[in-house]
């Protein structure tokens, strides 16, 4: 499992170079912020429906290490090819969007590899906050870097390192768990998935047991509503600092700043969800952040964009532990030989089809009415989804007791 520490560290430390500033370049080549709005909501909403068929057909062929290697490098490469292409809009979206839905299965197919070696579910933190890490560590260097020499040495080193990953990526190997695990959430009486189709896991899939099925789309609707929620920070916050007078290198810094409680929320994963159920996991981190998209509203009354380091420590309770606890849930309800694809279903919604929402209604309001109230009214909305959720839950835990009595 050293090979696995190895490449979420490389693999995200190389992203730290380019991925945070993608925005940021596509203002600076004079693309509108309704044409960004578009382009990021495409990019997870094309990539979403091909991580969920790669990783089925991964699955159904048992070629996932294969499959890991090809797409990572191709999308690697396709993703350096943007230095070199005219800064035409129509060119520039074609080759993000291809490149997206090329490298769409990689992180799925790397998680249910990891999680289905792991003697415990909440031992997956212990190797994704390797990632945090390295995400943390390298922004600080991204940042300084991009904002003295520009996008190019950032490119250069994004190839660079993850190009060394790739060789540990072919070292990877899925693990079928020995047996099944019970699934968790007891209070709805929740089934294990079963296969259907290509082997893409599904509602319709779940053992009936209380209201499974419910129970389930009471899970994929949180992460609908988390990825909305981060999709808008990860697009357009960047944006948002530097209309505020914020530069590269402070945006290196929230990147650190967000690793602060990244790296212990994932380490210490094993332990909180061994006291705390998924679903409280999910609560508590929706409520978080619909507190910290507010507080980036407040942002311009303050005066200085540095006050957002305080909030990107919010990062580990409202992306960490929300993430990890949505992959452990992911292997409770899927048998082992569907984990990739029930992976693949999970990350579809939560950074595939939320970020895209979070990503167009983000680029429309910022053209409109401005940063401020992109990130107050997207507030109000992970606020309202949180509060959806919530209340069907209460209902399906009613319906579990007075099926029990």
């Amino acid at each position: 499992m050293l090979l696995a520490k190895v490449w979420y560290f490389l693999s995200t430390g190389g992203q730290a170079f380019v991925l945070p500033y993608f925005n940021v370049y596509f203002d600076q080549l004079g693309f509108s912020k309704d044409a960004i709005g578009v382009l990021s909501a495409l990019r997870p909403w094309l990539s979403a429906p091909c991580a969920v068929l790669l990783c089925a057909l991964a699955d159904r062929l048992s070629c996932h290490t294969s499959l890991l290697v090809v797409t990572f490098a191709a999308s690697l490469l396709l993703r350096c090819l943007l230095l070199l292409v005219p800064p035409h809009f129509l060119t520039v979206a074609a080759l993000v969007l291809l490149s997206d839905c090329i490298g769409a299965p990689v992180v799925a197919i790397v998680d249910a590899t990891v999680v289905g070696a792991c003697k415990s579910d909440g031992d997956y933190g212990k190797y994704r906050m390797w990632a945090s890490a390295a995400w943390g560590g390298l922004s600080v260097v991204a940042g300084s870097l991009v904002a003295q020499r520009g996008l190019g040495p950032g490119f250069f080193m994004y190839l660079l390192i993850r190009f060394a990953a790739t060789s540990f990526g072919r070292s990877l190997r899925i693990r079928e768990a020995d047996s099944e695990a019970e699934p968790e959430a007891a209070e709805y009486g929740v089934g294990r998935l079963q296969e259907g189709g290509l082997g893409s896991p599904g509602v319709h899939g779940v053992e009936h047991a209380g209201v499974p099925a419910a129970a389930v789309l009471v899970f994929m609707w949180r992460a609908l509503i988390i990825g909305l929620g981060l999709g808008t920070i990860g697009n357009f916050l960047f944006l948002h600092v530097e209309e505020l007078g914020g530069t590269a290198s402070l945006m290196g810094l929230m990147l650190f700043f967000n690793c602060v409680t990244e790296v212990p929320a994932f380490h210490f994963q094993s332990v909180i969800l061994d006291r705390l159920p998924v679903p409280l996991v999910f609560n508590g981190s929706m409520l978080l952040l619909a507190l910290r998209l507010a507080g980036y509203g407040f942002l311009p009354r303050l005066h200085s964009p540095w006050p957002v380091l305080a909030l990107e420590l919010l990062h580990g309770c409202t992306f960490a532990s929300s993430w990890g606890a949505g992959i452990v849930h992911c292997k409770r309800l899927a048998p082992p030989h569907l984990n990739a694809s029930m992976q693949g279903l999970f990350s579809s919604l939560y950074g595939g089809v939320g970020s895209g929402l979070g990503a167009l209604l983000g680029g429309v309001l910022m053209q409109q009415l401005g940063g401020q109230a992109l990130f107050f009214i997207c507030s109000l909305v992970v606020l309202a989804g949180w509060l959806v959720g919530y209340l069907v839950e209460l209902l399906l835990v009613r319906r579990g007791r007075q099926a029990q009595a």
